[in-house]
């Protein structure tokens, strides 16, 4: 006798919702942590490079005295360090809104991510490693600036 066809196998992986703790961070915060480094990080490579065009090359293509465009160091290293600030507050949201998604269970193993933990964690687990790597970035182009000056060497 065969099954009647009203009745439902269950599936063999049921993990449950998909994203279980969507409703813990908010989807623009979440967007906002996960883009602020890369951002700020663009923000202060274009500003620089438009900041050193302007302070060091004249509209003929000789080089200029820096002394001529006094703001324009500070102004870098302004731009610079907010950046740098920006993407380290994103770094510390991001670390508390790891703290709101998943469930802290008792277990055997030292994981980041257990299955069935949903896309919000994936996500801000890679929020933290990508305003992690763009903070290195903005703060090594800082200390190249800082080392070699607006106009280079």
């Amino acid at each position: 006798m065969t099954p009647a066809r009203h009745e439902r196998t269950p599936p063999i992986f049921d993990i449950g919702d998909p994203a279980p703790d969507r409703g813990k961070v908010s989807a623009v915060m979440l967007l906002a942590t996960f883009s602020a480094g890369p951002i700020v990080w663009s923000l202060q490579l274009f500003f620089g490079s438009a900041a050193s065009g302007v302070a060091c090359i004249g509209g003929d293509g000789q080089k200029l005295d820096a002394a001529s465009f006094a703001w324009a160091t500070p102004a870098m290293v302004g731009v610079s360090l907010i950046a740098l600030v920006v993407s380290l507050a994103a770094l510390a949201a991001s670390f508390v809104f790891l703290r709101r998604t998943g469930e802290q269970e008792d277990s055997n193993e030292e994981s980041v991510m257990e299955a069935g933990e949903g896309r919000t964690r994936f996500i801000v687990i890679w929020s933290i490693w990508s305003n992690v790597l763009f903070a290195v970035a903005i703060a090594v182009n800082l200390a190249v600036f800082l080392w070699g000056g607006l106009c280079g060497v």
